[in-house]
């Protein structure tokens, strides 16, 4: 469990010293650890927070506990809105990473995110995507490269990958009860980009596979 920790504490260590970091933070379990971890550099704590009716309750939610954890860590936080037309404005630049096969509709919310980032100065975004969303990793990490910036995801270095069970994360939060207790009650539920978002800018670049 120790050895965990150890690793993602060392994973989080931005290369160059001093580098701005921003963290990708839901207040789910996974960005929390980081969070937690990542605190003696004090990264920005970043929630997009999707602009439709079907997200609200979602992001009313998060934001209030995101705040409370990021206040809890003495960390800076910040909500980023993502509208429609942001989606719309950032399809394209996102689609250049993109085929039918490999179509992610987060990925232009996730360069809303970059492109307000990169004005902020951030050089380092770091994000608690797990080997579910590795091939997802590739185009996350293709696209921040347009912005200069690195995109990382400590659970998926060889390091970290082979010892993270939910167990051995959980236990990381033993050590920090007042932020273990911030996270009872959390939702498994996530919010995802409405189909009215995407569905017609993908049609209209690919006809045949939408």
């Amino acid at each position: 469990m120790k050895s965990l920790k150890i690793r993602l504490t060392r994973t989080l260590r931005p290369r160059i010293p001093g580098t701005t970091t921003a963290i990708l933070f839901t207040g789910g379990l996974d960005s929390t650890i980081l969070a937690l971890l990542a605190a003696p550099q004090q990264p920005l704590l970043v929630f997009g927070a999707i602009k439709a009716p079907a997200c609200f309750a979602y992001n009313q939610a998060s934001i209030i506990r995101c705040r409370k954890i990021a206040k809890a860590l003495d960390l800076p936080f910040c909500v980023i809105t993502i509208t429609r037309h942001d989606y719309t404005r950032h399809f394209q630049r996102a689609a250049r990473q993109l085929t039918p096969q490999t179509f992610d509709e987060d990925l232009p919310a996730v360069s809303c995110l970059l492109s307000a980032l990169k004005q902020r100065k951030i050089r380092r975004v770091i994000s608690g995507m797990d080997a579910e969303g590795q091939a997802g990793f590739r185009l996350h990490r293709a696209l921040a490269r347009t912005y200069g910036i690195t995109f990382q995801c400590p659970y998926l270095s060889r390091p970290v990958a082979a010892s993270c069970t939910r167990p051995a994360l959980e236990h990381i939060l033993y050590d920090a009860p007042h932020i273990h207790a911030l996270l009872n009650g959390l939702s498994p539920a996530h919010s995802s980009i409405p189909p009215y978002f995407w569905h017609s800018l993908k049609n209209a670049l690919w006809p045949k596979t939408a």
